[in-house]
């Protein structure tokens, strides 16, 4: 593995400004709260890795060191510029991570973000302009902001969270200025309905990351949201997610209830793609109690339902919910009823199906195939999956994948300890832990 070097053009322009370590990690911290809403806690060691370790803060702390350095000297920098793009940067994410088969309206979003947000930033700042005589939020407004809701599940999917938390977390701000405005009915309606999925989301991004107190915070206010918005169906969507956070802190039967809660609530809607999510999270929950036959029960609900499912009562939040998808809880049912050859043939199938785009999901996917090598003690073909899921967890900066590949790695230790490969993984996690 190659080893960091001490980044030197940090060090010289950090000296240039004679500004000490701790004061430029007070800048940073500063400026991300004031400007982009982002809670840092930077330290004079942090900047002192940064420079004399060679390690990298993750991008947008790049663009804000940039930005204040670009200030401070009086010349324009890019974050580019003091970290450069790196050589042995994995090419599995760059394979995959490509705008090829992308709608339009997405690869202008993305375009925008590269440029600062302009493409989206010019028709989000028209619903809050007043001087252009619009006090309040219109149809056309709405539709430009869910169009923009839309794009950012869409940056999740194919960059991963960090790169969505942003544009999300500034269309949440965009939502609660207009509710604070008198709206008429419908209008205001739409508005909680927008504010629940931008909760929603931002819930979801905080999970991937690995802050399920954040995340569980966020729902609570999407569920707020969404009985506002008097949409049911929605509501039950956020209290799925509610179970999911449970489970990952190893609270089933709390995560269960939020389940049975959240289809209670489902039943006061038209039968849509919800639904059969709702029953494959069921589904996964009874594998992980073990349940077999409550599990497979689950999956069959979940298929029956998608497979009468009328298009039009397909919300467009759950856009990702698919056959497809739904073979992927059938697999990591499988897996973990221990049934690892029936559920390494559903993971084949699913990772020969899935997007080219959906890069975080592809990372996720690959450690449960290599799960189900893992469990008929063939090294190789586990380590093989399970690195190609850490370039592309590392890529991402998905948290929630690099998690689920340590989550393997005791596994892993307690049968191949001294296999080099075993080794050389547990330095890769280590590294990638360190850059997250």
């Amino acid at each position: 593995m190659q080893a960091r070097q001490p980044n030197k053009r940090l060090r010289d322009l950090v000296r240039e400004t004679t500004r000490p370590y701790g004061g430029l990690a007070a800048q940073v911290n500063q400026r991300a709260r004031s400007k982009y809403g982002l809670d840092l806690t930077y330290k004079a060691p942090a900047v002192s890795q940064w420079i004399n370790q060679g390690t990298r803060p993750r991008p947008d702390v790049q663009a804000i060191v940039a930005e204040l350095l670009s200030e401070k000297l009086g010349r324009d920098m890019r974050a580019a510029d003091i970290w450069p793009e790196e050589k042995h940067r994995s090419q599995v994410a760059a394979e995959y991570a490509t705008l090829d088969g992308m709608d339009r309206r997405t690869v202008l979003f993305l375009i925008g973000e590269a440029l600062g947000g302009l493409v989206i930033g010019a028709e989000l700042e028209r619903l809050t302009k007043p001087a252009d005589g619009l006090a309040k939020a219109d149809t056309a407004g709405v539709g430009v902001l869910q169009a923009g809701i839309a794009n950012c599940r869409r940056l999740d999917d194919c960059f991963g969270s960090r790169a969505a938390a942003r544009p999300a977390l500034a269309q949440h701000q965009l939502v609660t200025k207009l509710l604070r405005r008198a709206q008429n009915e419908e209008i205001e309606q739409q508005l909680y309905a927008s504010a629940a999925e931008l909760s929603q989301l931002l819930g979801w991004l905080a999970l991937d990351l690995n802050d399920a107190e954040t995340a569980r915070a966020h729902l609570y206010e999407a569920l707020e949201a969404a009985h506002r918005a008097d949409d049911d169906i929605l509501g039950a969507y956020i209290l799925g997610h509610l179970g999911i956070v449970s489970s990952e802190n190893d609270r089933l039967s709390e995560a269960l209830a939020y389940i049975f809660a959240a289809q209670s609530r489902a039943e006061r809607a038209p039968r849509s793609t919800a639904h059969a999510w709702l029953w494959a999270v069921e589904a996964e929950l009874r594998s992980l109690a073990g349940e077999t036959t409550a599990c497979l029960k689950a999956l069959d609900r979940a298929q029956g339902v998608l497979d009468k499912v009328k298009p039009e009562n397909a919300p467009a939040w759950i856009y990702f919910f698919d056959g497809a998808e739904l073979a992927s809880y059938r697999g990591a049912c499988l897996e973990q009823l221990r049934r690892p050859q029936e559920a390494r043939s559903v993971w084949e199938a699913v990772l020969a199906s899935l997007q080219p785009s959906l890069v975080r999901d592809r990372a996720i996917y690959l450690t449960h195939l290599g799960a189900t090598f893992l469990d008929e003690d063939e090294l190789h073909e586990a380590l093989t999956h399970l690195n190609k899921a850490l370039s592309i967890a590392t890529d991402t900066n998905s948290e929630r994948a690099m998690r689920r590949v340590g989550q393997l790695k005791p596994q892993l230790v307690a049968r191949w300890a001294s296999e080099p490969a075993v080794i050389e993984l547990g330095e890769r996690l280590r590294e990638a832990g360190g850059a997250a």
